[in-house]
């Protein structure tokens, strides 16, 4: 338990100060500025950007931006299923990593009723997403590569392929969480099973919300260019 609540924190803050320095260097030149003014330009920086959040303006971009990913979705039903899957995945997120870094004790009581619930509403809702966007998320044959960006030689992941590793990641860390969550209800297994399965289904949590940490990056990314 206390490996889990370290490397989340360090995964958790580490990605987020990796996406958000690398926002800000956009903004402004750092070849020749010092590392501890442009920490603190930094810093500056993301307190602006939190206070912009919390503005009208912030919400009126966010609902634009949430506006636009509804766009991708022409039915009504596939919208009402896009808005479950993310409302409830913030809901699971937010309960189980408090409880799991903040609390000595498990989920209990009303906190773990919505969980449980919510978890059926998340896999079900991402079961049809994944049939709805499988076909935009190929891995090797993506309208947006081509193979000579499989073929080519560099050191990072080629952009058109980036999105659906992140996709199928955040996909099947999901119906890890479900399948794990399923498994520890049911009696067959022994304790040290039950503490094993448990495990499994908090890093896939931890899995999911990284990879639904860069999908909305990307996302953002794709919307201001």
């Amino acid at each position: 338990m206390i490996a889990f609540r370290i490397i989340s924190i360090a995964a958790g803050l580490g990605l987020a100060i990796f996406l958000t320095y690398r926002r800000f260097k956009v903004t402004r030149s750092l070849k020749n500025e010092p590392f501890f003014p442009r920490l603190a330009s930094y810093f500056r920086w993301l307190g602006r950007a939190f206070s912009r959040l919390l503005k009208r303006e912030g919400w009126l971009e966010a609902r634009s931006f949430y506006l636009g990913w509804l766009s991708l979705y022409p039915q009504l039903w596939q919208r009402w299923t896009l808005t479950g899957v993310i409302l409830s995945f913030i809901y699971l997120a937010a309960s189980g990593f408090g409880f799991a870094l903040l609390s000595r004790r498990g989920l209990f009581g009303l906190t773990l009723l919505f969980h449980v619930t919510l978890g059926g509403i998340f896999v079900l809702g991402l079961a049809a997403l994944t049939v709805l966007r499988a076909k935009h998320y190929t891995l090797f044959f993506s309208p947006e590569g081509s193979a000579s960006s499989l073929s080519s030689s560099t050191r990072n992941i080629p952009q058109p392929l980036l999105r659906p590793l992140l996709f199928w990641l955040f996909i099947l860390s999901g119906l890890s969480l479900g399948l794990t969550a399923l498994l520890s209800m049911l009696p067959y297994f022994a304790f040290e099973a039950q503490v094993d399965i448990i495990g499994v289904h908090r890093y896939s949590g931890l899995v999911a919300l990284l990879s639904a940490m860069l999908l909305l990056d990307q996302a953002i990314s794709r919307q201001k260019s």
